[in-house]
């Protein structure tokens, strides 16, 4: 079962966001089982987060 239920892409000009839907209530769950690290990496409105610090430049 994969926790992605979809992605929707929202774009203005050159700008571009992408919102992962969660299929479960873990708002973290899609994150880790993304295709890619670099959605690991994020900034929220209190806190950083950086799921793997040493591998990151």
């Amino acid at each position: 079962m994969s926790s992605i239920c979809s992605v929707v892409l929202f774009a203005n000009g050159q700008c571009l966001i992408d919102v992962i839907i969660s299929s479960t209530v873990a708002a973290m769950s899609p994150i880790f089982k993304f295709h890619s690290t670099v959605v690991m990496n994020f900034i929220a409105a209190d806190h950083i987060f950086c799921a793997y610090p040493t591998l990151t430049p």
